[in-house]
């Protein structure tokens, strides 16, 4: 075996495993650099590993103090902060994009959410307990304060879209979040 090969087969060893070590820029360069196809669960799994990896980086300690803002609205916000994807927000917790497209915009409140889920949630963005609780309470409240139908904007140069509805729905979110009471 040559060393290419050698290096190709302990890269599949390290991605394959499920007690891999933690991921480090030089075994993602590593990983980029090598000409060796890996299977798609291979390349989700670093993907996922680096999803954690930068959201570790933008909170270093569990996040105890959170805006005025509904819990999707938090999520959304946090991971457009760090630059990541809806689908790879849901890579990490194994959930479909569509899963975390509705989450982030309310249509899925985090009550409804199975425990496990949340938990996923709760350790992949490093929120703490009573962070947790503050963004549930305030997505309650604005739950219970939510205007009936769907949010329409003014169209814009004579055209109107969703995202523009869907704009003014997350805007709206966020004034009642800011002032609905505790």
């Amino acid at each position: 075996m040559n060393e290419e090969e050698n290096l190709e087969n302990a890269l599949h060893e390290l991605f394959s495993s499920d007690h891999s070590p933690p991921l480090t820029d030089s075994i993602v360069d590593t990983f980029l650099s090598s000409s060796a196809e890996a299977s798609k669960e291979s390349g989700d799994r670093v993907i996922a590993l680096f999803v954690e990896k930068v959201l570790a980086d933008l909170h270093k300690e569990p996040v105890k103090n959170v805006q005025t803002q509904t819990f999707g609205a938090w999520i959304q916000g946090i991971r457009e902060l760090a630059r990541l994807a809806l689908s790879d927000i849901a890579l990490a917790i194994g959930k479909e994009p569509v899963y975390v497209q509705r989450l982030e915009s309310g249509m899925t409140v985090p009550w409804d959410l199975r425990p496990e889920d949340i938990a996923c949630l709760v350790r992949l963005f490093r929120l703490h307990m009573k962070a947790m609780s503050y963004l549930i309470q305030k997505s309650f409240d604005v739950n219970c304060t939510h205007v009936e139908g769907n949010v329409a904007a003014r169209a814009y140069r004579g055209k109107m879209t969703t995202d523009r509805g869907d704009a003014t729905n997350r805007a709206l979110k966020m004034f009642l979040a800011r002032n609905t009471e505790e």
